[in-house]
């Protein structure tokens, strides 16, 4: 029998074989343990496919990352065009694809594929769901590869509601966001400074984000799950924050996610609010990275942050507010061109896209005002949606981009681009993104990640 793991030289990526399938099943407990007495994420894969190609240097620093970081998570690869069985086994549907499996638990990864996104996936889904800190060095150890991200903590752990509660929504949530245990005595000076309560036996839940914090308002009358839960749900994102495509289709699912704990919390007795929406938009600020620096770009940047830091009333219950240089992924979705900088609403459970008309550029000079900015976002009803993702919007799309490709290619045939042309010249249709929101049907599926690219899972 071929050994299932083969050593690639060139990087600490493990190689994995035909045998895998039989030695997950079959091997002797040593090569049992040696799979799975420590985690593995698998990278599912195939020869031909550039996309996996692409991921292919990514993924080797993942490898280097995860060994820098002392994990045992092991890093594997499996040609599954080679050894369709595996695929099949695994569920495999596209590639590449990336699962983490620690013996019976395998969870796909669909979120973008940067570094440090599949790095914090395999993070969060190895171990339990609640890391427990028990010294200050710990705690400044996770908080440093944290970053800016947004982190939840229960200060003070003990037999109660709301610790139950924490736990359980860290099991719920594991894969979205950063959940620690840490005694309030072991917090450093500049943390504590933050908090409100002076009681150091007191458990509570607080979420340090954006260089401060916010503590989870508990008390008898709001301690149902459901309650903890949203709270979670809406505070897990920076206040102003870059977000990549995927992180935009993800908010939307995790928003219904939202709303679908509401719903739970009603059944117990509570009125729902009057005319609250179903799930919020998300006001997004387009840049172009590389002018970055220029002062048109900072300056609109910082409206964005300083209408996100206000945290209106009428805007914060509506909207997540964000930043992106995906203006081309966007346009395509849109199939328009959009100009940055600009600031659009994106509806991110149908994938339609509103935009301003009363920004422009000219001369260089951007003319949108933040007054200009709010009336849009409060009007946003009246605007028309452009994109979406119903099949025959996403049949256009690839109308679209099969004509576009012909299009900048040498060979192009024009009797097919004519073809193509035709086919998409269809009635447009006046949908109205908001009208949408208020009947959407809530998800009762446990949330799950969902990423919009080339590799789109679909049930």
């Amino acid at each position: 029998r071929r050994s299932a793991l083969i050593p690639t030289y060139s990087s600490k990526v493990v190689e994995l074989n035909g045998s895998f399938l039989q030695i997950v099943h079959d091997g002797p407990w040593l090569v049992n343990v040696g799979i799975f007495s420590t985690s593995n994420c698998s990278q599912f894969y195939a020869s031909w496919c550039g996309y996996c190609r692409r991921l292919a240097p990514t993924y080797e620093d993942v490898s280097n990352r995860l060994t820098e970081l002392g994990s045992p998570i092991k890093v594997g690869r499996l040609d599954a065009s080679s050894h369709r069985g595996l695929g099949k086994h695994f569920s495999v549907t596209g590639f590449p694809t990336i699962k983490f499996i620690d013996r019976e638990v395998i969870v796909q990864y669909d979120g973008d594929r940067s570094t440090r996104n599949i790095v914090s996936f395999a993070l969060r889904a190895h171990g339990s769901a609640v890391k427990v800190i028990t010294s200050q060095a710990d705690l400044e150890r996770n908080v440093t590869f944290f970053g800016s991200d947004p982190f939840y903590v229960l200060i003070n752990p003990r037999e109660s509601a709301l610790t139950t509660t924490f736990y359980d929504a860290a099991e719920r949530f594991r894969l979205l966001t950063w959940f620690l245990s840490v005694p309030k005595n072991i917090l450093p000076t500049r943390l504590t400074k933050l908090l409100k309560s002076e009681d150091s036996t007191k458990d509570e839940v607080v979420v340090f984000k954006d260089s401060g914090v916010l503590v989870y308002p508990y008390n008898e009358g709001n301690g149902r799950p459901q309650h903890l839960f949203g709270w979670i749900l809406r505070e897990r994102y920076p206040v102003f924050g870059r977000l990549e495509l995927s992180d935009l289709w993800e908010f939307g699912i995790s928003e219904l996610s939202v709303s679908d704990a509401s719903t739970e919390a009603t059944t117990t007795g509570s009125e729902p609010t009057p005319k609250q929406p179903l799930y919020r938009l998300v006001a997004l600020f387009l840049v172009r990275m590389p002018q970055a620096d220029e002062p048109i770009t900072t300056r609109f940047l910082e409206m964005g942050r300083t209408l996100a830091e206000q945290r209106l009333k009428h805007l914060v219950n509506n909207y997540l507010f964000g930043w992106s240089d995906a203006a081309a992924d966007l346009s395509e979705l849109a199939m328009v061109s959009l100009a940055v900088p600009s600031l659009v609403v994106v509806d991110p459970v149908t994938q339609q896209i509103y935009l301003n008309p009363n920004q422009t550029v000219v001369n260089g000079l951007f003319t949108l005002e933040p007054e200009v900015a709010i009336s849009f976002l409060m009007a946003v009803t009246e605007g028309r949606a452009i994109g979406g993702n119903s099949f025959l919007i996403r049949l256009r799309r690839l109308g679209r981009k099969l004509v576009s490709d012909l299009l900048v290619s040498k060979h192009g045939n024009v009797l097919m681009i004519v073809a193509f042309t035709a086919c998409l010249i269809t009635s447009e249709s006046s949908t109205f993104g908001l009208n949408f929101r208020t009947k959407f049907p809530v998800l009762s599926k446990p949330l799950k990640m969902l990423r919009h690219n080339e590799n789109l899972h679909t049930e």
